[in-house]
């Protein structure tokens, strides 16, 4: 029996990404990307199975998240059709079952798309992200056409062809193609890769691909662009929960700074002055992170080199990723397994930082004085870090 919380749990590994790349888009689809994709048939047969199961009517369908909700959230569409809200988890799950070539039971999709992980850090909660799948390999789910909602109003307001879209767009292996996650989201978002991922998928799929654009997903007059095989882009993938540390910087031995001092060296502008000001006590994700017999090495890792925006995403992985009790219930009475759970969701904020919305508007903010402030910033202890990431949603994020 198929444990399809698992997937990929006992199929092939999928090849890295490139650590760095850069070259042509033919380059990348030749020396990388058709590797790591799941085979066309396999693909193929998942795709009749979401189109299968979303016409099915009754069926619970999987959609990208909309302002209100959060990740596993239920709303009903307009014609009472169950919407369960989802991150990128679904897509990221399904490119591990199929990659895995395990083709889609054959009584269609309802017996177990409550299996379907909704959410990542319920994924990284029940053990699914394994070594060798796409996450942990250096490789970002993107879309060709856009998952999220644009346009569509409420998900109460949607009608059935609405919702049987958005569940299409996100669910289907005909959608999914991959990009190094360091700067994944950047790079899968541009026009140019988009065509030209389209444009390869047409041959790689045919007339199925024609037919999921223009009666399945409704592809809009001008979201695909024209493809350029010879464009050139840089890649990277950051480093992959299976890749090997980094070597830790040498320690410099010298005295952490005293916290009193911190906010009186600058000159900082205000917000930044009041993200540097120390506070009283210590939060309990510190404690969380300090259980981690390297923690300090990973300090210096997470800190080397950090930008404004990273700051920014990392201080949205503190408050809505690594609340203590999510965390310390991922494993319980496990201090270095939560360790690393919370040092991972930083490490990939890190590598990919979440800027949607106020997040945006929050990096604008602290870009004034970034250079002193992200000085400083960098040369804190974990205490001190952890205060100042959390100080940027309460004295920043929340205020613009």
């Amino acid at each position: 029996m198929i444990d399809w919380k698992r997937p990929l749990a006992r199929g092939p590994r999928i090849p890295r990404a490139p650590d760095r790349y850069r070259g042509s888009l033919r380059q990348f689809v030749d020396d990388h990307l058709q590797h790591a994709l799941p085979r066309p048939d396999v693909a193929i047969a998942w795709h009749e199975a979401v189109v299968a199961h979303a016409a099915l009517p009754g069926s619970t369908l999987l959609v990208r998240s909309t302002p209100g909700f959060k990740q596993e959230d239920e709303t009903a569409s307009l014609s009472g059709r169950v919407l369960r809200m989802t991150d990128n988890a679904p897509p990221w799950w399904m490119h591990a079952v199929a990659f895995s070539g395990v083709h889609p039971p054959s009584g269609g999709l309802s017996g177990m798309i409550d299996d379907v992980w909704c959410w990542m850090f319920r994924a990284h909660q029940g053990g699914a992200v394994r070594p060798g799948q796409a996450n942990a390999a250096g490789w970002y789910v993107a879309h060709i056409l856009r998952a999220k909602p644009d346009g569509d109003g409420p998900p109460e307001q949607w009608d059935d062809a609405v919702a049987r879209r958005r569940f299409i767009r996100s669910f289907s292996p005909l959608n999914h193609f991959l990009v190094p996650k360091g700067n994944g989201k950047d790079i899968g978002e541009r026009n140019v890769v988009i065509a030209t991922m389209a444009e390869w998928y047409l041959s790689r799929f045919g007339d199925r691909f024609s037919r999921f654009l223009k009666a399945e997903a409704g592809v809009r007059p001008g979201e695909i662009a024209r493809a350029d095989w010879s464009a050139v882009v840089e890649m990277h993938a950051g480093r992959g929960a299976d890749q090997p540390d980094a070597p830790a910087p040498v320690p410099t031995g010298r005295a952490p700074m005293p916290a009193q001092s911190i906010s009186n060296r600058g000159p900082f502008p205000d917000p930044w002055r009041s993200v540097l000001e120390p506070v009283a006590g210590r939060d309990r994700r510190a404690a969380i992170l300090r259980a981690a017999p390297d923690a300090p090495a990973r300090l210096a890792r997470l800190v080397g080199g950090l930008t404004v925006p990273q700051f920014v995403g990392i201080a949205n992985a503190f408050f809505n990723k690594c609340r203590p009790p999510d965390v310390e219930g991922a494993a319980p009475g496990d201090a270095q397994h939560q360790a690393r759970i919370a040092w991972s969701f930083l490490d990939d904020a890190k590598a990919q930082p979440r800027l949607g919305g106020k997040w945006a508007k929050t990096v604008d903010v602290l870009t004034a004085g970034g250079d002193a402030g992200m000085t400083t910033a960098r040369g804190l202890g974990l205490d001190a870090f952890v205060a100042a990431s959390l100080r940027v949603v309460s004295h920043v994020y929340r205020r613009v």
